[in-house]
């Protein structure tokens, strides 16, 4: 994958804005944009501030992240879930459960 979609999936995980991103980095919104298009490449310093702003880096940037090649989860994704499920208020993980109240183990 190029950098260019890279740094598009990893900008819609993170659910930020292209303004955002441009203000935090401290870059014009064109320029993301042109880095988002593929229209130019930003240089190894603006990826680096990029990965930071985006919680990520720049190695995920350049190169994507890892595919699953076996059926199990890589560590961000287990992370990730365990994230959604607590904003869901859904338990974690089956391993893990959550007491019931009023129950008695």
């Amino acid at each position: 994958m190029s950098i260019a979609s890279n740094l598009r999936n990893e900008l819609d995980r993170a659910g930020l804005s292209v303004a955002s991103v441009a203000a935090e980095i401290g870059v014009e919104a064109s320029s993301v944009r042109k880095y988002l298009s593929g229209k130019i490449r930003p240089s190894d310093r603006v990826l680096v501030r990029l990965a930071r702003c985006l919680d990520t880096t720049p190695e995920i940037l350049k190169y994507g992240r890892p595919r699953r090649t076996s059926g199990k989860l890589t560590t961000d994704e287990v992370a990730d879930r365990k994230t959604l499920a607590g904003a869901a208020g859904g338990r974690g993980h089956e391993d893990d459960p959550e007491p019931v109240p009023g129950h008695v183990g």
